[in-house]
């Protein structure tokens, strides 16, 4: 189990490092926020290695320079949802998710 964690982990930060490699590829931050939101939906240490190693950033980027991706947009905000059920969501705000959900939610009301 522990190793199944340290795999968990180091694939978060290579996730994220890719993100940040590659910010105006398209296909690259659809399948890093789909990755990252997987791997937090019921992990409390993926989340916790999520925010620790900037995955917070890269998403709010990639939501940022992909605002017209329906994929993008809809894997990164299932992601931030996954991170706001425990104990991020002051943390969360700080760094400008409620602005980034607000700009999706008009930029994809349909």
């Amino acid at each position: 189990m522990q190793a199944h964690a340290i795999q968990n982990g180091a694939s978060i930060a290579m996730v994220v490092q890719t993100m940040k490699q590659f910010p105006r590829h398209v296909r690259v931050q659809r399948m890093g926020c789909g990755s990252l939101k997987d791997m937090t939906l019921d992990s409390w240490s993926n989340k916790e290695k999520v925010v620790e190693v900037g995955g917070v950033e890269a998403l709010l980027r990639a939501m940022r320079l992909h605002a017209k991706d329906v994929d993008v947009q809809k894997h990164a905000c299932s992601c931030l949802y996954n991170l706001v059920a425990g104990k991020f969501p002051a943390l969360l705000m700080e760094r400008g998710v409620v602005a980034a959900v607000l700009t999706t939610i008009d930029n994809h009301s349909q």
